[in-house]
Formats: structure tokens, C-alpha cells, sequence
């Protein structure tokens, strides 16, 4: 959820850019497929937290291009906050071992 966020907070994205920049960014370790993807799209976007927008392409074909609300950057900045807080936590406790 707060890739998602994050990079639609950078860009709008269809679906498949989202899978593609995940991919990309990560160097393949985050490998979300169309079955990971499009749920979580769904549910961000019955949360209020993303809203979808049908556009045509140039080929013709219809796809949805998703955009941040005002409470999906709210959240974003939550879920931001919670990682820093666990990411300091495991560095903390993988430095003891």
C-alpha cells in the first residue's frame, strides 16, 4: 500500500506502470503481478484514497489511470511515519546480532 501511494503521490499511473516502476525501482525483488496490483488498487479507491479516471489511448483502448486524494496523501504520510519508526526498530535490532 504505501508503494502504491508513493508513487502515485509522484506520477498518476495505469495499473501496469505501477508493475512495471515497482519492478524497475526494486530491481525485481518487488515483483506485484495483475492479481496483487488491481485488488489493492480497488480497495485504495473504496477507501477514498485513490480515484480512478477512464482515459483512451492512442490505440483506442479504454484503461483507468489512478491519482492520489487529498486523504490518500494524508495516509501517505502516515504510513510514511509508521515505516521510518519500523525500519529504525529492525536496524536497531539486526545491529545486535
Amino acid at each position: 500500500t504505501t508503494v502504491i501511494l508513493s508513487l502515485l503521490d509522484e506520477s498518476p499511473m495505469h495499473g501496469y506502470e505501477l508493475i512495471r516502476t515497482i519492478r524497475e525501482r526494486t530491481e525485481g525483488i518487488f515483483e506485484f503481478g495483475d492479481g496483487t496490483i488491481y485488488p489493492l488498487l480497488y480497495a485504495l479507491r473504496d477507501k477514498g484514497l485513490v480515484k480512478a479516471e477512464s482515459e483512451i489511448t492512442d490505440g483506442g483502448r479504454l484503461r483507468k489511470i489512478y491519482r492520489l486524494t487529498p486523504a490518500g496523501r494524508a495516509a501517505l504520510k502516515q504510513h510514511r511515519s509508521d515505516w521510518r519508526v519500523f525500519a529504525r526498530g529492525m536496524m536497531l535490532a539486526l545491529k545486535r546480532t
